[in-house]
């Protein structure tokens, strides 16, 4: 009996390889579940034909249906067949029809078709009842073949693909031969086989297969058969080779039976996953993947993976696995979804309550078994248990003996030593001699950080290291607080787990801040461990390092196994859904290696379990593809361009017009195994791009716009950025427009040349006409200007002539003749030098001070209010030199006279002083008068008279000659008008 007893429980927990097998039938969107035909095409797509829901087009997550009433001739499907021109041909109950990417057109002929093949020189051949039929392309229509008068009234089952020329043929009465020159031979009469239907033909290497039933599978090498008599597999009636070497044989009820290149024997039934017995259709793609076409089960393939996943199927109460455990019998413990415990025995999972039913409604986040056995659960809020073969013992906050009911992490030491990691810190039960424990709480005066305690482990060297919430991480020897590590040591985020490497690393997992490591002693650093997978993540839940020094890593997308050489990462093994890993998101605590070698991981899915045995990986590439391109959004095939459109895919390349140049490329990637996972592009465009764009999921990319020249597209997919897809290419160039050409360029540039030889001609004698009618103008403009000068140099002040006569007039009246004759004699030559400036252009500035000596003179003898005047000099040596416009500066003068002066009381004072400073010559004039203020005021009470133009005309020949004016009170009374002008030499 315990013999038996340890039978059974090392047949739950050998190692064993699990043959899955990933199924996809009507929940997944396939039409009928009867698979008759499969067939990969060179694009990567898979076609599954059926019995009643016509043909399905599977690219790796949906499947697009072909059905009668897109022109299939039936819905029931024994046979698919891709064509040298990538034409997919579908025989069926009702007839042959083909797919040439665009629409579906059915033969007239309804032959029932279970084979299809095509021979080296293009025919299209295929198997029906009635014998081997042909397809006329030019008719579209069957005929007979002719290939031997008897094989035209066998019934046809298997046709295989030509090698060497030969054609075999798979009858209701045994095997046939026959080559391109149609001579046939009846293969099984020659070699004496049984007369039996021929179901499935296969080739591998030199050796053609086939099966009979009632003589199982037989082989033929040259002249000499090779049979396989095995009872259980004369009922096949599908084959496929693999490129390993191996045969696979599917049966009418029995599963599948792989035949080994050794000859070791295999098989797999519904029990081993096949989605059922009966197995219509086997093929192995490119990637030596086994796909399988079930009669009821629809379509699956296989792949062999390392875990074994545990659910409600196999007892489990719920689907979160919290927690895990082993104790010293082998059985492992585990807290499920909040359902209390279950155990796993060789009777199975079961669940159990040696709790009395404490634990029902709680999460239980940690499980560990002491040296006794006894089982010690921490729960979140209602303390921690104890599960001795004697009896139950209950430790909360309540009796004293934990600082907090939420207990993250249980450790049980060899000594008996009990350590749990609280919401409220770290506590110690240490057992008594006479029975029971002692509790203590370890604080801030013992050298804890004082936070919630959210990892516990032990280290090889037998230290207790803890993590907490804020992110401090430290161990405890000896019973005493060693070392504390935190940010100034490179650790932070909320800590999750703990392991340690074979030479003492020690690794820290966190959540949101991934994983670091360091060495672990007294004043050490820790560093992050990087390393990126496709589903890498930085929420750590669990960490540990197995027999061979691999670190696992269990996060919400799975679980990574990452290994070491030479103290840095080596290689990441990623396992997810896609690899065999269903439970995805892993719990914190719940992980276990035990006695046996087995891993266990507790996830939010079920229960997983790891075999460290051989794995078959496909960690394929995608299948990569144009799937369609457009020009300025219509399909090349349906532009202009349609008869070259090949060209686009060839090194010659396809050339368009410059104004043709809107190019639209759809891409898709096909991985028949990756229904998860994301499909990622990268694309360069050479001549336009200085390398690979960024991978992303999108399908398309436009170009728009181009310059002129030579392109050469590259495409490449992937799902992990590791395992990138072929390359798909394609080869344009855009044209230079007609304008940019060098016959065009020259005739434009002559053109050009010729016109603007002409236009400068004709510019030049327009600018020498233009400028002599100009200088004509400007002549007659100057002449006209210089006559108006002059006639305003003439103009005085109608007044003061009328003044200075009437004060001669006077003189002579009271006959003092000597006055008069004074006075007469100063406005004679004041006259005299009014008119001989007025015909120069410049005059010295000795003359204007003449000129202004004689105003003020004539004008001390007619002003009522008496004044005095000065005119004075910097540089009295240079006065003949100095050339200045004639009558600037007695405008200001005569202003001062008769605004300034003249409403005086008292008498005046008038000086005018000129200063030379390089060549800008300063003329002050000063008076003693009312004021600019007042002299408005007066001005305005008058009765408007003569306006004299005199002023604006000096303000603007001033601001012609670049001179300026400017106007300043006199604090002591009066104004002072400073003249500045360019003089010359």
């Amino acid at each position: 009996m315990p013999l038996l007893f340890i039978l059974l429980l090392w047949a739950i927990a050998a190692p064993a390889q699990p043959q899955y097998f990933t199924t996809f039938n009507m929940e997944d969107g396939l039409r009928q579940s009867q698979v008759y035909a499969l067939c990969e095409d060179h694009r990567g797509y898979l076609w599954v034909g059926t019995q009643g829901g016509g043909v399905g087009r599977f690219d790796g997550v949906q499947i697009t249906h072909f059905t009668t009433a897109d022109g299939l001739p039936s819905n029931f499907v024994n046979a698919i067949y891709e064509d040298h021109q990538h034409r997919i041909w579908m025989g069926t109950s009702q007839g042959l029809c083909f797919f040439d990417g665009k629409k579906m057109t059915a033969s007239s002929t309804r032959n029932y078709i279970s084979s299809i093949v095509e021979t080296p020189d293009h025919r299209l051949l295929t198997g029906t009842q009635r014998g081997i039929w042909q397809y006329n392309f030019e008719q579209n229509t069957c005929e007979k073949a002719n290939i031997h008068p008897s094989l035209n009234e066998l019934t046809i089952y298997a046709l295989l693909p030509p090698h060497n020329g030969d054609i075999w043929v798979g009858t209701e009465r045994g095997i046939w031969q026959f080559n391109e020159r149609n001579r046939a031979n009846d293969i099984g009469k020659q070699l004496h086989l049984p007369l039996l239907p021929a179901y499935a033909l296969t080739r591998h290497q030199n050796t053609v297969w086939f099966s009979s039933l009632g003589a199982g599978l037989i082989g033929i090498t040259g002249q000499q058969p090779r049979t396989v008599r095995k009872t259980a597999i004369e009922r096949v009636i599908s084959l496929a080779a693999d490129h390993d070497g191996s045969l696979w044989a599917g049966t009418v009820a029995d599963g599948i039976y792989h035949l080994s290149p050794d000859s070791l024997l295999q098989h797999f039934t519904e029990a081993d996953g096949l989605p059922h017995n009966s197995v219509r259709a086997l093929l192995t793609d490119h990637n030596n993947r086994l796909w399988v076409g079930t009669s009821g089960g629809g379509f699956a393939f296989r792949s062999t993976r390392a875990f074994r996943a545990y659910n409600r199927s196999d007892g489990l109460p719920g689907t979160r696995v919290y927690a895990l455990s082993e104790d010293p019998r082998g059985r492992i413990w585990m807290a499920v979804s909040q359902q209390g415990l279950v155990v796993l025995d060789s009777f199975g999972l079961r669940a159990a309550q040696p709790d009395s039913g404490y634990l029902q409604g709680v999460k239980c986040r940690t499980l560990a078994h002491d040296r006794n056995g006894t089982l010690w659960v921490g729960t979140e809020g209602k303390g921690m248990i104890a599960i001795a073969p004697n009896g139950l013992q209950i430790f909360t906050q309540a009796n004293g003996m934990l600082p907090s009911d939420w207990v993250q992490k249980i450790v049980c030491m060899p000594d008996g030593t009990v350590w749990m990691g609280t919401s409220e810190g770290l506590a110690q039960l240490t057992p008594r001699p006479e029975g029971g424990f002692t509790a203590r709480r370890y604080g801030l005066r013992d050298g804890m950080p004082g936070s919630s305690v959210t990892a516990l482990q032990l280290d090889p060297l037998g230290n207790l290291w803890y993590g907490t919430f804020s992110g401090t991480v430290g161990y405890l020897k000896n019973g005493r607080v060693e070392a504390n590590f935190g940010s100034e040591q490179g650790v932070s985020g909320t800590i999750t787990a703990f392991a340690f490497g074979p030479k003492n690393q020690c690794y820290i997992a966190t959540k949101g801040r991934g994983i670091f490591y360091g060495s672990g002693v007294v004043g050490s650093s820790f560093t992050p461990l990087r390393y990126r997978e496709k589903n890498a993540s930085d929420n750590i839940y669990l960490l540990a390092t197995d027999a061979s020094g691999d670190l696992w890593a269990g996060t919400e997308n799975g679980v990574d196994r990452i290994s070491f050489d030479k103290g840095r990462v080596s290689a990441v093994v990623h396992f997810g859904q896609n690899e065999g890993f269903s439970g995805i998101e892993t719990c914190q605590d719940a992980f276990l290696m035990d006695s046996r070698g087995g891993t266990w991981f507790g996830t939010m899915n079920g229960l997983m379990r790891y075999t460290p045995v051989a794995v078959v990986q496909h960690n394929s590439a995608p299948v990569l593809h144009f799937e369609k391109v457009n020009l300025f959004y219509k399909p090349l095939e349906e532009t202009a361009f349609k008869d070259r459109a090949a060209l686009l895919f060839d090194a010659a390349g396809l050339t368009l017009p410059w104004n043709q140049n809107h190019l639209s490329f759809l891409v898709k990637g096909i991985d028949l195994t990756q229904k998860n996972a994301t499909m990622l592009y990268r694309y360069q465009l050479e001549g336009a791009d200085t390398g690979w764009s960024p991978w992303s999921p999108q399908m398309q990319v436009n170009y728009a716009n181009l310059a002129a020249g030579q392109y050469h597209l590259l495409v490449q997919a992937s799902t992990d950025e590791v395992n990138v897809s072929n390359t798909v290419q394609a080869w344009f160039t855009i044209s230079k427009p007609f304008w940019k050409e060098w016959p065009f360029i020259t005739l434009v540039v002559a053109v050009a040349l010729g016109l603007l030889a002409g236009g400068v001609r004709a510019y030049i004698r327009g600018v020498r006409r233009s400028e002599a009618e100009q200088r004509e103008k400007l002549q007659v403009q100057n002449h006209v200007l210089q006559l108006e000068q002059k006639a305003l140099q003439l103009q005085m002040n109608p007044h003061f002539i009328f003044n200075a006569l009437n004060s001669i007039q006077s003189l002579i009246a009271t006959q003092d003749y000597t006055t008069a004759r004074t006075e007469i004699n100063h406005f004679a030559k004041l006259m005299r030098s009014i008119l001989h400036n007025s015909r120069q252009q410049f005059i010295t500035l000795r003359e204007e001070a003449d000129t202004l000596e004689q105003y003020l003179k004539i004008e001390q003898f007619c002003q009522q209010n008496p004044f005095t005047f000065e005119i004075t000099y910097n540089t009295p040596d240079d006065l003949e030199n100095i050339e200045i416009p004639p009558m600037l500066l007695q405008p200001f003068v005569e202003n001062a006279v008769i605004h300034g002066i003249a409403p005086l009381k008292t008498p005046g004072h008038i000086q005018v002083h000129f200063e030379l400073t390089g060549e800008t010559l300063t003329c002050t004039i000063r008076d003693n008068g009312v004021g600019r203020e007042k002299a408005a005021l007066l001005k305005a009470a008058k009765k408007p008279g003569h306006q004299s133009a005199a002023m604006q005309v000096t303000h603007d020949r001033l601001a012609a000659m670049g001179g300026s004016v400017h106007f300043y009170d006199v604090e002591t009374g009066g104004t002072e008008v400073v003249v500045q002008v360019g003089v010359g030499f």
